[in-house]
């Protein structure tokens, strides 16, 4: 079965997905713990089913957030050397995982793929006055 291949970084942790479970579109989330744990305005997020995520190298590590604004606890796993984002899980929905955009841009810039667009765009209340909505929809 064909898969989509992802890596951190700095390719210490790469993980597959089959191509079958590679949505269409993606999410972007504005919440305020997105945008700490990406380092940039939003999280370009893949949602995914969680038993399609197949870690291929190495062994993210995991942080346990416990302030989300939904009220549900969020383990955010990461690369340990290079600090990428690669996957969140919430305590709220365990069968998806918000698998980070970032992760493929590598393998589609030699591929000539494109990251799916947003579909939609959550926690968009706490965007920076200045930004500018792609024109999806807007979800709490």
């Amino acid at each position: 079965m064909a898969s989509v291949k992802g890596a951190c970084n700095c390719g210490a942790v790469q993980i597959s997905i089959p191509e079958a479970d590679f949505p269409k579109e993606s999410l972007l989330c504005h919440c305020l713990n997105c945008k700490a744990s990406s380092g940039s305005l939003a999280s370009l997020n893949l949602v995914i089913p969680t038993s399609s995520v197949k870690i291929e190298k190495g062994q993210p590590k995991k942080y346990l957030e416990t302030e989300c604004a939904s009220g549900n606890t969020m383990d955010r796993w990461f690369c340990g050397d290079c600090g990428s984002a690669c996957f969140s899980i919430s305590s709220g929905l365990k069968e998806v995982s918000f698998v980070k955009g970032g992760l493929f841009v590598k393998e589609f810039k030699k591929t000539g793929r494109t990251m799916p667009a947003p579909a939609k765009e959550s926690w968009w209340r706490h965007h920076e006055e200045w930004e500018r909505a792609f024109g999806c929809d807007l979800v709490e």
